[in-house]
Formats: structure tokens, C-alpha cells, sequence
């Protein structure tokens, strides 16, 4: 029984050693190799007359044999377990490193029967350790020398700081032991804290980047001062998590010009927001004043109708007919005015506008112009779209008068008023958005003065004049009304001239306009 016990051991023994990864040997209670070692053979080369005894050291690297052996002995001597580091010489003639580990084994009287060990190669281990050693070193001295906060975190479940670079530890004051046992408790304002960790920890645990919002950081000196924190998972080349890099900007200075920016549009909005209302109040009132005196060229002009309509001559009814006509479309624009300044800023009403009606309406309006200009205006078929009419008037307006304005001295002036078809090279020249079907281009071609080409864009610019006051009369206003209420309209405007040879403004607006806004009114 005793025998079978002991077979069995030794079987378990051998299974144990054959489970072991590395090379086995085995020693006597001496502490010397004796008899056949078959993986030692293998890895060294060595044949049994030369490793046995202390033949082995043969195979260790001549700076570790000597503090080899001295390790063993006292091993031996103490009979506790050998564990040492050496590079030993292949049989493939290569130094590779060890890491060595030996125990005694004992008999049931409790002397030494032998000693066990086993070698294991660790060389790409500690390759791998001393690049990985190599490319934290670089890290750390670059992250030393740049102005950010950088700092790493480990893929623990509490989430360790393990390192902050010169950055950290220089505008907080602490030391790296400190930082590293404390890291952000005492340094994030109690206030910016929770809502650092809302956003931290679900990045964390789902390994994912994160940038934090403006957070403020207490300095050396008590002051806290508004930083910007991002972060990164970091991976091993097998896909590990091995935690987090991040780094942290100082954004003290753009913060506070946010908020002094932010101070100076609200401060401004309300200027504006009372500006508004001071200027819808002035509309009211001088809509209102201006409706009794239009009333009473009306009236008078009536009443000199019912008077002497018999004794008047037909040119003169003629004119109280073209007065009354005027009057009465002073009085809806009148109204229109004082429409527009109560409605609300970011709404007007959606009409239905005849073009022809609009152009017919501006001649009558400036008949005396077009008359001392013995100027032409030729126009027909054109388009009806949706928009406010009170502004659509406008725009014409200004671009009829503009034209008669800069007509050229003792020359009939022309102007002809066309529409085209538009294409989408129309709309992506002027970024808009819906297909071409849905637009009209209206073309306003006189043979005025003219512009240069550099003066295309110039002239839709507010209070802008190309020519002096004393040849031309106006205030800069015109086109650029005209720019702003195409674009109220969601739609362009663009010029082109040619000096003493005339001007064309090509105006793109969509057919349905739906609700006009604030919103494309640039």
C-alpha cells in the first residue's frame, strides 16, 4: 500500500512538472546538477560531463554567475527558495533572460532529497516592459513640457489618477503624491462637480470619449479659473482597455469675454426690443397724423368734382383724377405702414401679387419723373408670386426710380422689364434651396450711367454712394432696401454694369412664399 502510494505521488509529481512551462531540472541536496537533465541539455547545449556539479554556471552570462551562484548557495545553505534573474547562452548561441525558480524537496524525515527548478524564458517580456517603460518615459517628458493639463487614468473600477504632468502639478500647487491621492477633489468647484461626473462617469464605464464643459479649477493661489477637459480611451495593440488620457485646457480668458459678449447682446437686445417699440409707437402716431391730410386732398379734390365739374376742362379733371388716384394709394400705404409696425416683427401677411398691377401703379406714382426723362418703361406678361405687396412695391419702386435717377442727360431713358425662366445654376450661384420650377427671375435692364465691375457688389451696401450729392440726389438707402426685402423674400438680388452703358439687376423670388420671416430677412 505504502509502495502504491508512493507511485502515485511520483506520477502526480511528473504531471505537475509536465505542466510547468520552462525548462526543468533538478539539483542534489548539495545544490549540484547530477545525472541526466534532458531540457537543460536542450536549452544550453551542454553535455552531462560539462553541466554537472557547478558545470552550469558555464552557461550563465559571465556578469551574472558569480551573484548566480552566491544567491544559490545561500539557498542551499538556508534551505529556502532560490529565485534569481541571469541570461544564459542557447545552444543557438543567443543570450536570452531567465527568471529562475528552485525549492527543495524533502523526505519524510524532513531532510533535503533534491531540489526542483525550472527556468522560463522572460526575454520578449521584459522587452515588451522596457519599450512600454520607454514610450511612457516619452509621454511623460512631452506631456512635461506642453502647456496643457494632461493626466491618465487608470481602467480600475474607481477609476485611479495615476500621473499629471508638470502642468497640473505647477497650477494646482500639490506635489505628484498628492494629485495622485486627491486628484480633483478640492480643486473642481463644488458648484461645476456634479455635472463634471454626470458626464465623466457613463463615458468612463462605456469606455468612449468625453469633453466636459467649462469647468472651474482652483490655482496655487485660491482663484479658480475656467478650464476645458476632454478625454480618450486608451487601448493595447490587442484591443484591452487600459484606461484614459486626457488633457485640459485654459479657457479663463475666452470664457469671460463669453460672458461680457453674452452681458452686451442681452443689454443690446433690450436697447433694441424698446428701440422697436419706440418706433412702432412713432409709425402709429405718424400713420395716423399723416391719414388727415391725405383725407383732405381727397376731399378737396371731390369737392371741386362736384363744384365745378361742369366748368372744369378735361385736362384739369384729368389731373384730379390722377391726384385722387394717388392719394388713395398714399392712404393704403399709409395703412400698410401702420399694418406692418403693430404686427409682429417676425410675421407678415402672404399676398397674392400681380406684378403688371405693381408696375402699372409705380408709373402713375412717378409720372412726373418719367415724363421730364421722356423715359419708356416696357413690361409685359408678367409673373404673379406671394409676398407682402407693400414691400414688393417698394423694391420696384426703388429699382424704377434708381434707374431715372442715373439716366443719362439729354437721352430718353429705357428701361425694360423681363422675366426668364431660372435654372439651377441660378440657385446654387445665390445658395438657394428649392428646385427651379418653384422660382421667377425678373430682369430690370436700363440704359443709364451705369457702374463699373468692381462696383457690383458696392451698391447694395447701406448709405453707400458711387456718385457725389451735388450730381445726384438720394441717401445710400435704395438698393440696399431693395437687397433686404428680396431676402425677405427668400430670395436674390444681384447687379451688373457696364459705365455708360446702363445697369441690369437680376432678382430671383419664389413663386409661394408661405410665412415670411425674420429668419431669412438678413
Amino acid at each position: 500500500v505504502a509502495r502504491k502510494k508512493v507511485e502515485e505521488s511520483e506520477k502526480k509529481f511528473e504531471a505537475a512538472i509536465l505542466a510547468v512551462e520552462g525548462i526543468i531540472w533538478t539539483n542534489n541536496a548539495k545544490g549540484e546538477m547530477m545525472g541526466e537533465q534532458p531540457g537543460w541539455a536542450k536549452l544550453t547545449g551542454q553535455p552531462l560531463e560539462e553541466y554537472q556539479g557547478y558545470g552550469w554556471t558555464k552557461a550563465i552570462h559571465p556578469d551574472d554567475a558569480q551573484p548566480t551562484v552566491d544567491a544559490w548557495n545561500r539557498a542551499v545553505a538556508t534551505n529556502s527558495t532560490f529565485e534569481f534573474e541571469h541570461r544564459v547562452k542557447t545552444a543557438q548561441n543567443e543570450w536570452r533572460l531567465f527568471s529562475v525558480k528552485a525549492v527543495p524537496a524533502f523526505d519524510k524525515n524532513g531532510a533535503i532529497q533534491q531540489w526542483v527548478g525550472v527556468h522560463t524564458d522572460i526575454t520578449e517580456q521584459r522587452e515588451v516592459a522596457q519599450k512600454i517603460k520607454e514610450s511612457e518615459s516619452r509621454f511623460r517628458s512631452l506631456a512635461d513640457q506642453s502647456p496643457m493639463i494632461v493626466y491618465l487614468i487608470e481602467p480600475d473600477a474607481a477609476a485611479t489618477m495615476s500621473y499629471f504632468n508638470k502642468s497640473w502639478l505647477d497650477y494646482t500647487g500639490q506635489t505628484f503624491e498628492d494629485a495622485i491621492g486627491r486628484a480633483w477633489n478640492g480643486i473642481v468647484h463644488p458648484d461645476d462637480l456634479q455635472e463634471v461626473l454626470d458626464i465623466y462617469v457613463p463615458a468612463f464605464m462605456g469606455q468612449r470619449p468625453f469633453t466636459l464643459p467649462a469647468v472651474r479649477l482652483k490655482r496655487y493661489d485660491g482663484e479658480y479659473r475656467w478650464h476645458l477637459f476632454k478625454g480618450n480611451p486608451r487601448y493595447f495593440q490587442g484591443g484591452e482597455f487600459i484606461g484614459f488620457v486626457g488633457v485640459g485646457f485654459d479657457v479663463h480668458e475666452q470664457k469671460m469675454i463669453e460672458e461680457k459678449l453674452e452681458a452686451l447682446v442681452a443689454e443690446r437686445t433690450m436697447e433694441l426690443q424698446r428701440s422697436n417699440e419706440d418706433l412702432q409707437q412713432f409709425a402709429h402716431v405718424a400713420s395716423h397724423d399723416l391719414k388727415e391730410p391725405v383725407r383732405k386732398i381727397r376731399t378737396f379734390g371731390n369737392r371741386l368734382t362736384e363744384e365745378f365739374g361742369t366748368d372744369l376742362p378735361e385736362k384739369a379733371k384729368i389731373y384730379i383724377e390722377k391726384m385722387d388716384s394717388a392719394a388713395t394709394r398714399l392712404s393704403t400705404m399709409i395703412d400698410g405702414v401702420l399694418v406692418y409696425s403693430s404686427l409682429d416683427s417676425g410675421k407678415l401677411p402672404n399676398e397674392t401679387i400681380n406684378l403688371n398691377e405693381i408696375i402699372s401703379n409705380i408709373e402713375e406714382d412717378l409720372e412726373l419723373i418719367i415724363t421730364q426723362k421722356n423715359a419708356v418703361i416696357q413690361y409685359r406678361d408678367l409673373p404673379t408670386i406671394e409676398g407682402s405687396s407693400i414691400l414688393i412695391y417698394q423694391l420696384f419702386y426703388n429699382l424704377i426710380n434708381n434707374s431715372l435717377k442715373f439716366s443719362k442727360k439729354d437721352f430718353p431713358a429705357h428701361l425694360k422689364i423681363d422675366t426668364k425662366a431660372t435654372n439651377t445654376t441660378d440657385l446654387r450661384k445665390h445658395n438657394l434651396e428649392y428646385s427651379e420650377k418653384e422660382y421667377v427671375k425678373i430682369i430690370v435692364k436700363d440704359n443709364g450711367i451705369g457702374f463699373g465691375v468692381n462696383d457690383e457688389e458696392k451698391i447694395f451696401k447701406t448709405f453707400l454712394r458711387l456718385h457725389s450729392k451735388d450730381l445726384y440726389e438720394g441717401t445710400g438707402l435704395g438698393l440696399a432696401l431693395c437687397k433686404k426685402i428680396v431676402e425677405r423674400h427668400h430670395g436674390a438680388i444681384s447687379a451688373k454694369g457696364e459705365e455708360t452703358e446702363g445697369a441690369s439687376f437680376e432678382i430671383i423670388l419664389p413663386v409661394k412664399q408661405g410665412v415670411i420671416t425674420n429668419k431669412s430677412f438678413k
